[in-house]
């Protein structure tokens, strides 16, 4: 040791000296859980959902209004309740 100024103890505790040792391992391993088997629930039970036949027995809820705002159908309307000519023989 060079340095006068310090201590032997300071420098030791100053110096780390690392000593390994060796780690303890258990020789037997690890056994895993045993999955428990659980049964379906309620909701894997149901009868799978279809929406088209959802939406086929639903009632019709736009409004009139609502129909009147396309273009397309305000015709089929204006066509509905036009009073056509009856063509007469002649």
């Amino acid at each position: 040791m060079t340095r006068t100024s310090k201590s032997n103890k300071e420098m030791n505790l100053r110096t780390r000296v690392i000593n390994p040792t060796e780690m303890e391992v258990e020789s037997t391993p690890k056994q895993k859980p045993v999955k428990r088997i659980r049964n379906p629930s309620r909701i894997d039970n149901l009868a799978p959902y279809n929406i088209a036949d959802d939406i086929l027995s639903k009632q019709f809820s736009a409004t009139l209004g609502q129909w009147l705002q396309i273009p397309a159908q305000r015709r089929n309307l204006a066509n509905a309740l036009r009073r056509h000519f009856i063509s007469t023989p002649s």
